[in-house]
């Protein structure tokens, strides 16, 4: 990678396309429910894809701002503002016995900003392929970044929903950007898809899209106060600032044959007549005993998995097609020693499976409707301990993530932004490699430098090792790296250069060299939908007696529409040196919303830095 700056040349606020937009002639106010307000306080939800240069005289970013207004117009109150008021009280005339506000989505059509970006120093094959680095440069293909939730309901001029075209010297990366207090994972990958579908299809108003636009009515528990007062005189006392340690971030991907093997040996250590382990619960387990092995944890230390709960199908009445947070929480937890040693990937899986299935209608109802009179908040800071113990799992294998042709082939890579990415993060995506395969990216903190990953031929039949602290000694620089993902399930801090695995059979982690004090790990944070995998109604089972020490361990794509021509992926070089890596704006300059498809123009020699974007600035 020659250089690696990247050179924003304009931004803009996109209106939703009129032709798609459902929005009624007058501004209308969408409601906060209990899932929304307890996420405004995380980072923005980052996911973007890595595609093929398009054609030459495609006028690709043309055309994806075009096809992004058309896209919005359904999902037309993401393109509108937060808007704060007051709380009601019992009686207009008398003050409230304590200070409280209100916060809502008012549907005015500001607009989403597009930005459109250059990076012609990086290539393609520098951010994606196996056994290689992601240079921190990745961060800067997505917009809004360092931003909390909050920080658009303090400032109402700061958009809700981003969308970044930046062009590679031999590609593109699509990426958005949307504040998770307005919706969740689901709501942005059925908006990404759509995005897609529209821009393959040539830009038709009623082209290739498969998502169904979402009403725009948020759903509350009967009796819920609508807006919900929070107890505060301001927001900026909901938010809390926390400074990202740096992480190491691997990307490990499981084919379909691993994932098959993973969930077979799962389920041959179960008791008959207990639950069926899934099988993203089977390589979740055994990413969480590895992460374990990689702490050094003591056998006594609490160590939990929390894992996201979608809920659009979970509880009766709420519409299946619904634009928002519908996500609970689920948390297997136990003492290390317990998931540890041979024959006992069932049990921890076990674990996970019985924690999704308590996440049922009842208890959901149970959460939503304490809520309004003692409200909770996600903080980032909340998922550390010391040692930490935690692992927390975002994502789902079950968002199209590969299936977003913008017209011109598939993606090359998922990638995501700089946000909410802490020390046992896992992000869960669906992998581009066949039906059954998972990808996941792994964040470990960057101080335990000295963890080693290695296969384990007992379950994969296949090695592969990486020494970190070999390969922070080669760097000398904390980066990202990505990976794959699959299985049943629901949608970002600084990094580490670490490479991406070949496959990831068995991941076995050695201990670390450094012993940490016992101490227990704090309630983690779970920001994203929807990894539940059991079903809601899942009887419950007693748990299987946990095994002993010394147990036996069991041993083509539909074609699509499209409207420029093919051209082949880029070959994947040898990985590049990373470096430190600067984002310069070359110009800022707004164009009427009303014409999506105009972008801001300017000449070389009317190019001229501007600023700076810093990791934790807006």
């Amino acid at each position: 990678m020659e250089g690696g700056r990247v050179q924003i040349v304009s931004r803009r606020m996109v209106k939703p396309d009129c032709q798609t937009s459902t929005r009624p002639p007058e501004p209308e106010t969408v409601h906060l429910t209990p899932w929304d307000l307890r996420r405004i306080t995380v980072d923005y939800i980052q996911k973007g894809v890595v595609l093929p240069k398009p054609p030459a005289g495609a006028h690709a970013v043309e055309h994806l701002a075009s096809s992004f207004a058309r896209a919005v117009g359904p999902f037309y109150p993401l393109a509108g503002r937060f808007a704060v008021a007051p709380g009601a009280t019992v009686d207009e005339e008398a003050p409230s016995p304590r200070p409280s506000l209100t916060i809502s989505l008012r549907c005015s059509d500001e607009g989403a900003e597009f930005v459109h970006a250059l990076a012609p120093g990086v290539t393609v094959a520098d951010i994606t392929g196996p056994l290689h680095v992601i240079p921190r440069v990745v961060w800067s293909f997505f917009p809004l970044s360092g931003m909390l939730g909050a920080d658009a309901v303090v400032d109402p001029s700061r958009p809700v929903l981003a969308a970044q075209v930046t062009e590679l010297a031999d590609g593109l990366v699509v990426a958005m950007s949307l504040n998770h207090g307005a919706a969740d994972g689901t709501t942005f990958w059925d908006l990404f898809n759509a995005w897609s579908g529209i821009s393959r299809s040539g830009g038709a108003t009623n082209g290739d899209i498969s998502t169904v636009p979402p009403p725009p009515k948020r759903w509350f528990l009967d009796g819920c106060p609508v807006p919900i007062p929070l107890p505060f005189a301001r927001v900026e006392d909901i938010a809390r600032r926390f400074e990202y340690p740096p992480v190491q971030e691997c990307s490990l991907r499981f084919s379909s044959e691993s994932v098959k093997k993973l969930k077979a040996k799962a389920n041959a250590e179960m008791v008959t007549g207990t639950a069926t382990i899934s099988s993203l619960q089977a390589v979740l387990a055994h990413l969480w005993r590895a992460v374990c092995r990689a702490r050094g944890l003591p056998p006594d230390q609490e160590t939990t998995c929390a894992l996201p709960v979608g809920c659009r199908t979970r509880v009766k009445g709420m519409p299946q097609v619904y634009l928002g947070n519908a996500v609970a929480g689920a948390v297997g937890r136990t003492a290390v020693g317990e998931i540890l040693g041979d024959g006992r990937l069932g049990w921890a899986a076990w674990l996970l499976n019985r924690a999704v299935a308590a996440a049922d209608e009842a208890s959901v109802r149970d959460e939503l409707a304490a809520w309004p009179g003692n409200p909770s908040f996600k903080y980032a800071a909340d998922c550390g301990g010391d040692p930490p113990a935690a692992m927390v799992v975002t994502g789902s294998p079950r968002f199209d993530v590969y299936g977003n042709d913008f017209g011109w082939g598939r993606p090359v890579a998922v990638r995501s932004g700089a946000g909410n990415k802490l020390d046992g993060m896992v992000t869960v995506y669906e992998a581009g490699g066949g039906t059954g395969s998972m990808e996941l990216e792994v964040f470990f903190d960057v101080n335990n430098s000295d963890i080693k990953i290695s296969g384990d031929s007992r379950l994969m039949g296949e090695d592969i090792f990486i020494d970190y602290e070999a390969l922070m000694e080669d760097t000398g620089n904390s980066q990202p790296v990505e990976e794959e993902d699959i299985s049943p399930s629901s949608g970002e801090s600084m990094q580490s250069n670490m490479p991406a695995f070949k496959t990831a059979p068995s991941v076995q982690v050695e201990p670390s060299k450094r012993a940490k004090k016992n101490k227990p790990p704090q309630e983690p944070v779970v920001t994203e939908p929807e990894l539940g995998t059991a079903a809601p109604d899942a009887p419950a089972h007693e748990p299987p007696p946990q095994p002993s020490h010394n147990a036996p361990i069991s041993s083509s794509d539909p074609p699509t529409k499209q409207i420029f021509n093919k051209s082949g992926n880029p070959e994947a070089p040898s990985p590049a040196k990373s470096s430190d890596l600067e984002v310069e704006i070359l110009k800022t300059q707004f164009v009427e919303p009303a014409q999506p498809s105009v972008l801001a123009k300017c000449s070389k020699e009317e190019l001229a830095p501007e600023a700076q974007i810093s990791r934790r600035t807006w």
